[in-house]
């Protein structure tokens, strides 16, 4: 079992550090190493391996046993460490090896984000809401939204598809598996909650994780209709939701670019978040497997390359 009580109770633990956390749940990851304060996953696909180091201030002493037995578990493999407690330094070389900070693209988890205390009292929670956010819910209110927990699986799982796809088409990213999605809301790891306009239409689905006292914003897709407030009033009552299941926190997912200016960051701390800085994380890859994935690479395309 992971020990992880480098912080005061009242801080924040990530969600990632959590022993039910999606990677080694549902993302093909395995845990193949736990201790204090530090993990290991492995996940393969085909000959190659990929190792994620979770790493906090109490795992520091392990952490390059851990890379030394990555290495020796695997030639065509590469190894992240994840540092939530900023720890290493830009250029770290550990057991002999030399990892590089990695760049955005090459992350594997959130830069950062912010969290809502669920702990405090509820007239707390909606004065931390702000002026601005509170009268975007009251405004939603007057439009006749509605919230609640999801009962139709199928439905809102096609709804969330449908409104998905606007997201997809923006930003060019590959939607989630709506196998491992099914999966996750029958196995109780996940929860669906849905917002619908006065005639019961929905507007919006989210798809929350659950672990332990946690819940995760996973997804949330919206319609591009949605009225003035909508997005304000599904954070609001998600918080209100959980706070009456009893979790202690809410993980509202990444941050976005910390700027003040607008954007991701500017939504979600006016919702009254706390931001968190989830450190940074390091990549190790050998030439070996460097090369190795190359050719790799290359037979695919040719093997896909039209005949003649």
């Amino acid at each position: 079992m992971m020990v992880l009580l480098d912080k005061q109770p009242e801080a924040y633990q990530s969600v990632f550090l959590e022993e039910g956390w999606a990677h080694q749940r549902y993302f093909g990851w395995k845990v193949v190493l736990d201790l204090p304060g530090l993990r290991v996953l492995r996940k393969r696909r085909a000959v190659f391996s990929r190792y994620l180091i979770l790493l906090t201030k109490r795992g520091e002493p392990s952490l390059t046993q851990a890379v030394r037995r990555a290495l020796r578990w695997g030639q065509l493999s590469d190894i992240i460490v994840h540092d939530f407690d900023n720890l290493l330094p830009k250029e770290a070389e550990l057991s002999g090896c030399k990892f590089s900070r990695a760049g955005k693209a090459e992350r594997l988890l959130n830069t950062s984000t912010f969290v809502v205390n669920l702990t405090q009292n509820k007239d707390e929670l909606w004065r931390k809401f702000g002026d601005k956010s509170r009268n975007m819910v009251r405004k939603a209110e007057q439009l006749g939204a509605g919230f609640g927990p999801g009962a139709d699986v199928n439905e809102e799982l096609a709804e969330f598809y449908r409104l998905y796809k606007n997201i997809v088409v923006k930003y060019g990213i590959i939607p989630p598996n709506e196998k491992l999605l099914e999966r996750m809301v029958s196995e109780g790891a996940a929860k669906i909650l849905v917002t619908r306009d006065a005639r019961g239409g929905i507007l919006a689905v989210s798809i929350l994780y659950l672990a332990q006292d946690k819940a995760y914003n996973l997804y949330t897709a919206a319609s591009e209709n949605a009225p003035t407030g909508l997005g304000q009033f599904l954070y609001w009552k998600t918080i209100e939701y959980l706070k009456n299941g009893g979790f202690r926190w809410y993980d509202l997912g990444g941050a976005g670019e910390k700027d003040e200016k607008g954007g991701i960051y500017v939504f979600k701390k006016s919702i009254g978040g706390t931001y968190v800085d989830l450190g940074e994380e390091y990549y190790y890859c050998n030439e070996f497997t460097r090369s190795a994935r190359g050719l790799a690479s290359l037979a695919l395309t040719l093997r896909g390359r039209p005949a003649g």
